[in-house]
């Protein structure tokens, strides 16, 4: 019932979006500086009417690393965009792990960009086996006994996980990691010379067939989990990253316009991060906003006491708890009553 016209309400959001550009920056160059990420896109719908463009399917890309859930919306799924958001990838790291799935556009990625290595998702193969079954009931029966022998490495990973020390590198680990780290070796070997001997039969089924030649392509991603132990063996973590989208277009459809749609990602970025550090957001946006009114209208020009990791931990445990509500006024209690 608030009498505010259509047009002071998009003013207000475009200005809004001003202010938050430099901490997206931020934001944006922390997360360059890691080594470990996990990447996902999905479709999104934009309702403005662009040139050179045919139809209104964009896509929401996501990033996640360490220290930032990065969010951004573009015209296109191809390689350009990864490409675009790795290009100022700190060049001392001499190895960075995407952990993403079979997509094209991050093979291609890692053929332009020697530092980047991409580690595949197991549940997207575990999901291969699970479709053929449904799709060839008559193979099902084997296709659940790869789906068994999957479930397998998980159990043994994770039993090696519990003995890693994330201090120490691969070489210097416990003697009860090297043992469960042999057995997660030994595992991938039988389930390797169990495929190649599958493959080698000329009578194999189609559906087999096709199911274990894309497990071995892509068998050199699938096990970049083991010398790295911090991989983890899916990609659910980008699943969930991009879902936050998915969630949102089912609600509301897209964007009206490519600026709202570029709003959408910038915010989905500063919240999903400040949610990341268990940080409220409810208080962290009021002290924000109360900064850059206090600057006139600008974003504050250091951005330290709003960065996770830079701030300090007195203030990241204020900031986590809920903004405190100013005490009511007993006289407007009563009128309201």
């Amino acid at each position: 019932g608030l009498p505010i016209s259509q047009g002071t309400v998009t003013d207000g959001l475009k200005r809004l979006a001003a202010l938050f550009e430099p901490l997206i920056e931020a934001m944006h160059e922390k997360q360059m500086s890691e080594s470990l990420f996990h990447g996902d896109e999905t479709r999104w719908i934009v309702f403005e009417t662009v040139e050179g463009k045919t139809g209104r399917r964009w896509y929401l890309w996501v990033t996640l690393s360490e220290s930032v859930h990065y969010y951004r919306v573009a015209s296109s799924r191809a390689t350009a965009v990864p490409r675009e958001h790795f290009a100022t990838l700190d060049e001392d790291i001499e190895c960075a792990i995407l952990v993403c799935d079979r997509y094209s556009a991050y093979k291609r990625l890692a053929k332009e960009m020697p530092a980047l290595l991409l580690a595949f998702c197991w549940a997207h193969v575990r999901r291969d086996f699970i479709d053929a079954a449904r799709r060839f009931p008559q193979h099902q029966a084997w296709m659940f006994e790869w789906v068994e022998a999957i479930r397998e490495l998980y159990r043994i990973n994770k039993q090696r996980l519990d003995e890693w020390d994330k201090a120490l590198p691969l070489e210097q680990q416990s003697p009860a990691f090297a043992e469960r780290h042999q057995a997660l070796i030994d595992a991938l070997a039988g389930m390797e010379q169990r495929r190649d001997e599958a493959l080698r039969q000329s009578e194999l089924p189609a559906p087999q067939r096709a199911v274990l030649a894309s497990l071995k392509t892509h068998w050199a991603g699938l096990t970049v989990f083991v010398t790295h132990p911090e991989v983890p063996m899916d990609n659910n973590a980008g699943e969930r990253g991009v879902r936050k989208g998915v969630l949102g277009r089912n609600a509301y459809h897209g964007s009206g316009s490519q600026w709202s749609a570029q709003l959408m990602a910038g915010m989905l970025t500063v919240l999903q991060t400040l949610v990341h550090w268990g940080i409220n957001a409810h208080h962290w946006m009021n002290a924000f906003l109360l900064a850059c009114a206090e600057q006139g209208g600008r974003c504050p020009q250091d951005l330290t006491p709003f960065l996770p990791w830079a701030m300090g931990e007195a203030r990241k445990r204020e900031l986590s708890q809920p903004l405190a509500q100013p005490p009511r006024n007993p006289m407007t209690s009563c009128r309201a009553q």
